[in-house]
């Protein structure tokens, strides 16, 4: 977004992303996005594609607390200096929160089961960033203290591909 064009600012006083217009309305909350979405699809079967349906109406079995812990708990561990008095007790709530995604993934390759769902596409970008910066940052091999994450975000990385690379 280091380029906006004149008009972005007319549709976002605060010149931030994500903005989207659904029927109509202009809708600048991630979240409100996603809800519309969902309604659109799930309430007023809008929709050509056979398993929209289904990927919405998906429920996530990881909580809603660890799944908004996630940012929290890792700037929690960014932002404490490797080796400080801290630091044990921002892993600690780090590893806290990446073991509840262990958890469900123990028994389901997705956070929604067996199928990708809204869950996975909305913790994937995050934890794709924590877990390399956290190995950069702390030393914390996410291969050894979250190995189903790992494989989950190889298995998403492979599977969204073709999204990750423009082509959607």
């Amino acid at each position: 977004l280091d380029a906006l064009p004149a008009w972005f600012g007319e549709i976002s006083a605060k010149l931030e992303a994500p903005v989207a217009y659904v029927q109509g309305e202009l809708i600048g909350d991630s979240s409100l996005i996603m809800s519309t979405v969902k309604s659109l699809v799930l309430d007023q079967g809008l929709g050509s594609r056979s398993g929209a349906a289904a990927m919405l109406g998906r429920e996530s079995l990881l909580s809603a607390d660890a799944l908004g812990g996630t940012m929290g708990a890792f700037f929690g561990i960014t932002c404490t200096p490797p080796g400080s008095a801290g630091e044990a007790g921002a892993l600690d709530k780090w590893l806290s929160v990446i073991g509840q995604y262990e958890a469900v993934l123990e028994f389901s390759d997705y956070l929604c089961g067996t199928s990708l769902g809204v869950a996975d596409l909305d913790a994937f970008p995050l934890v794709r960033l924590c877990v390399p910066m956290l190995e950069c940052s702390h030393g914390v091999k996410g291969s050894e203290t979250a190995p189903r994450v790992s494989a989950w975000l190889d298995r998403l990385a492979d599977e969204l591909a073709w999204a990750m690379g423009g082509l959607a």
